[in-house]
């Protein structure tokens, strides 16, 4: 492991299952991930910075195991939280500042953490360099799930194969359920993730009972 990944691991509460996966980056990939791992640590704590290190792990692990870029997988789990902890208050300055389209309706509060780091990430670290493509992401109270998200795979399969993406994720309303579309248009559902992840948590001695 190098230098700078031992030391963030001194300061990042990943467990040693995360550091044993030891992906060898090259020396500009070691140091961003390094800087993203520091970071992370800043703006998150507790579960919540437990949790996005977790799914960092199990994305590493299962980069690893199905040969895809490890360093995409590790940053996308990392980040994927990015803007969970901040307020209401916060959430909607975002909003106004990247000009996202969400209507303000009196007594709900969207979920906009999702969108808002979406739309912020790429400018904070343009290094990534992915390319997104965002699609049913114009909520206006009354069109959550309709035709589109989680629900509706069959438009996101259309879109990934229509640009050629490398993956696409689906959520449902309150970002709470998971589709995910492989490179040709693969649909894997809920119990499918699920398995892949307990098989990520087996290899880390995390799944109790070897149950799931």
């Amino acid at each position: 492991m190098s230098k700078d990944n031992k030391a963030a691991s001194k300061a990042a509460p990943w467990d040693k299952g995360y550091c044993a996966l030891d992906p060898l980056y090259a020396p500009e990939q070691a140091a961003l991930m390094a800087r993203l791992r520091n970071d992370v640590s800043e703006r998150l704590w507790g579960k919540r910075l437990k949790h996005s290190f977790g799914v960092a792990a199990t994305a590493l692990w299962l980069a690893q195991r199905f040969g895809v870029d490890e360093f995409e997988a590790e940053a996308a789990g990392l980040l994927h939280d990015w803007d969970k902890k901040l307020s209401p208050e916060e959430l909607w300055g975002k909003v106004d500042e990247y000009g996202i389209d969400v209507p303000r309706v009196d007594g709900a509060l969207p979920v906009l953490h999702g969108l808002t780091a979406a739309a912020s990430l790429p400018r904070e670290y343009p290094e990534l360099g992915a390319e997104v493509f965002r699609i049913g992401a114009s909520p206006n109270g009354l069109n959550i799930n309709d035709h589109c998200g989680s629900l509706y795979p069959e438009t996101l399969v259309a879109k990934v194969r229509e640009v050629r993406a490398d993956v696409g994720l689906a959520l449902d309303g309150d970002a709470d359920r998971l589709i995910v579309v492989d490179e040709k248009g693969n649909v894997l559902d809920g119990d499918q993730i699920m398995a892949m992840c307990a098989g990520a948590m087996m290899a880390r001695g995390e799944l109790r009972h070897k149950m799931l």
